[in-house]
Order: structure tokens, then sequence, then C-alpha cells
């Protein structure tokens, strides 16, 4: 609940962009990614389930888990 845009999500294999919430109380999320480098970035919405104080869960086919990065202070 604390993540803010501008904030990246990160695993070992992918990273997101967080651009905000869609419904922050269903915990559904904005998130922008590329799927090659080089490539326009794609915008989904999906719901995001805190699993640590650093980790999520993406609720998609995948259920992959990102650890949240972010810069304090920088908007």
């Amino acid at each position: 609940d604390e993540l803010a845009p501008g904030d990246a999500l990160n695993n070992d294999s992918h990273v997101m962009l967080f651009g905000g919430w869609a419904d922050k109380a269903a915990g559904t999320a904005i998130l922008l990614q590329a799927h090659r480098c080089g490539k326009v970035a794609s915008e989904k919405t999906i719901k995001l389930t805190k699993i640590e104080s650093t980790k999520v869960r993406i609720e998609d086919t995948t259920g992959r888990v990102f650890i949240a990065i972010r810069k304090k202070g920088i908007r």
C-alpha cells in the first residue's frame, strides 16, 4: 500500500514500473512493462497481493513475486 508511481517491481527475470493504483482498496494497480528492450511499453491493470514488507505477488496466471524498489524522497 506504500507503492508510489515510478517505483520498480523487480524479480530475477523481469522489471515493471508501478504506474499507480487503479483501485487501491481492491489492490489493483497499473503496471508498465516492455516485453523487449527498445519496444514501446504496455500498460496493464492487475491485482497485487503483499506477501512481505517489500514483496508483492502479481495475481495473474504466473503468480510471480516481485521486490519493490523505491528511492525515498523522489517522486
